[in-house]
């Protein structure tokens, strides 16, 4: 939760202290963005004492942007970035910045932002739906392409290191990689 009020104070606090024309179909100023797609993710569980075990998953995923266009180039911004699927659900909070190719009209762009991680998983053992929850670092790195200054297609990396220390059985490290391809739409 600390985490997330750290979050909004810092997007709060960057649009403020931009020219906010909220709208105004210009990059520069306030913004704000989602996009949604699917994922393929690469999961490595490593129990405390035991062997390593791998699996793989896919479903679906989403991003939500808030934040402020530093220039027509640059917009920065705190993203809330989350996947689900087929027992767990996991995701990214923190800092994200997008930079444009191009000043006006359709542009190639990057984007990336390093954040506190999360993943929840159903906890099968107990079959009575209490979810354990694992925390971390984590890194989305991407590029896509506008087709308007507002739709545009991506493709994103996710990388996440989680802990469960809090764990009924074992302590439990958690590395997940993700692969996606979204598509979104940002208002300016």
């Amino acid at each position: 939760m600390r985490c997330i009020k750290q979050l909004v104070l810092a997007t709060t606090l960057i649009a403020s202290c931009t020219s906010v024309f909220g709208f105004d179909g210009n990059r520069k100023g306030f913004m704000m963005g989602i996009a949604g797609g699917f994922h393929s993710t690469e999961l490595d569980i490593q129990p405390t004492g035991s062997p390593s075990q791998s699996a793989s998953e896919s479903g679906v995923q989403f991003r939500l942007m808030v934040g402020a266009g530093i220039s027509e180039k640059l917009t920065i911004y705190g993203l809330y970035d989350f996947q689900w699927g087929d027992d767990a659900a996991y995701g990214l909070v923190g800092p994200g910045a997008t930079f444009y190719f191009s000043d006006h009209g359709p542009s190639a762009y990057l984007f990336a932002g390093p954040g506190y991680a999360m993943y929840t998983e159903k906890d099968q053992p107990r079959n009575n739906y209490i979810y354990e929850t694992a925390t971390g670092f984590g890194m989305l790195l991407g590029g896509g392409y506008a087709f308007t200054k507002n739709l545009h297609l991506e493709g994103s990396l996710t990388h996440m290191n989680v802990s469960d220390r809090n764990s009924y059985a074992d302590d439990i490290d958690y590395e997940l990689t993700s692969l996606r391809v979204s598509i979104g739409y940002s208002w300016f």
